[in-house]
């Protein structure tokens, strides 16, 4: 029978590991149109980047979404997140050829290295695409877990929508945590497909362990936090404009398909997705409230992903209405898109798998988008739902998987 311990960290390296994974997996087609990926027959596995990456790049390698993810995962210790060590490991990362990095980002470390910490006036995902740690350290106390994801994003990304993503995404982080134990994820999935129940699957206990330990902050009203506390200056709006049209020329026609369908992995039919469940809607109205103060518009935004989700489940998750849900909600590097199309494409798949490769299809900012739904499905479903192969062709996979291990072991110490 699995413990505690066990659970949790099947989580914690569930959600390390994931998001890595989509990073790799996204990579080589960033900023790839979903028609584009379609017609080279769609993304299930690694390949060797066709972008920007070419030559720089190869199959399962990742970029600056999960370098700055490891930045922030190893700047905690036994009292929590520390801010200098942060600084110092995206320094050192960035002094040390940051392959991937954006804009925002470099120019915000080239400040952070004369001591400033302003960050910049960008409404992209830069920081929504790392602030999962946060998610997992600070998944029992709420009002940490805002301050942290606040302070974090301002050091690079000082507007109100990056923020808003960075808080979405950490906040969700914590919720996958929560309902995937009480969900009984680590259980199910550790079963071989097709086995038996062979006393793994201590539903009685575990939900013992989730109401005791976690129970209580899943029931806490978000009002008794002060949030409005955290208020922030309006800040200019940086424009990036897409990078679409030379990608297609570089396609590979030997992959061309004629006749395809829309590319769309919907799992198992008989397996229920997140969006079924009552506690994951209620996480998607409780997201849109903590956002208020911090920027309506993406507040409104999150609560559109139920009115989508809802048009999807209500029929039957049709595949054009699916992709007319991208298209609603926008696959762009900005925060306010990358951010809801990410949780939009955990909430309705039923696995990790399909819940990756619904990201990644779904063409535009891939890397970050399918980063970030990875940090979702792999908290949420654990470590051991992931598929081995992916795992095992992931470039540094001991090190992100060590990573992890040593960041749950800092929050039992906590």
């Amino acid at each position: 029978m699995v413990d505690k311990s066990q659970a949790y960290e099947d989580k914690f390296k569930g959600c390390i590991v994931g998001l890595s994974i989509g990073d790799a997996l996204g990579m080589p087609v960033e900023w790839f149109t979903r028609s584009q990926i379609e017609e080279m027959g769609g993304i299930s596995e690694y390949i060797d980047p066709i972008n920007k990456f070419k030559d720089i790049l190869k199959a399962g390698d990742y970029t600056d979404d999960t370098e700055q993810t490891l930045a922030l995962a190893n700047a905690f210790d036994k009292n929590g997140y520390n801010e200098d060590k942060f600084i110092e490991n995206l320094l050192y990362w960035y002094n040390h050829n940051p392959i991937g990095i954006g804009p925002t980002s470099s120019k915000a470390l080239e400040n952070l290295s004369k001591g400033i910490k302003n960050g910049m006036p960008s409404e992209t995902c830069g920081s929504a695409m790392r602030t999962a740690p946060l998610g997992l350290f600070y998944f029992d106390n709420l009002s940490k877990l805002v301050e942290k994801s606040i302070s974090v994003t301002k050091l690079t990304h000082n507007s109100p929508n990056a923020i808003a993503g960075a808080l979405s995404i950490s906040f969700v982080v914590s919720k996958c945590l929560i309902h995937g134990i009480a969900h009984n994820t680590y259980d199910k999935y550790r079963l071989e497909k097709g086995g038996f129940d062979d006393g793994l699957g201590a539903i009685e206990k575990l939900r013992d362990v989730y109401e005791k330990d976690v129970g209580a902050f899943l029931n806490r009203d978000l009002e008794d936090d002060d949030i409005s506390k955290y208020e922030h200056p309006e800040a200019s709006h940086s424009t990036y404009s897409k990078i679409i049209e030379y990608n297609k020329n570089i396609i590979d026609k030997k992959r061309m398909e004629k006749g395809y369908d829309p590319i769309l992995f919907i799992g198992e039919r008989d397996i229920k997705r997140p969006y079924e469940y009552p506690e994951f809607r209620q996480t998607i109205e409780d997201c849109s409230h903590l956002l208020i103060d911090t920027s309506i518009e993406f507040s409104e935004k999150i609560v559109d992903i139920l009115e989508i989700c809802e048009n999807a489940h209500n029929n039957n998750y049709d595949k054009k209405v699916i992709l007319e849900g991208y298209d609603k909600l926008g696959t762009g590097i900005n925060a306010i898109e990358a951010v809801p199309s990410a949780i939009f494409s955990f909430m309705i798949s039923n696995s990790f798998e399909s819940s990756l490769l619904n990201s990644i299809n779904a063409g535009g900012d891939t890397d970050s988008i399918g980063s970030m739904c990875g940090a979702l499905a792999g908290t949420y479903y654990g470590f051991n739902a992931i598929p081995k192969k992916w795992i095992n062709d992931l470039s540094n996979h001991e090190h992100i998987i060590n990573t992890s291990i040593n960041l749950y072991n800092l929050k039992v110490m906590d």
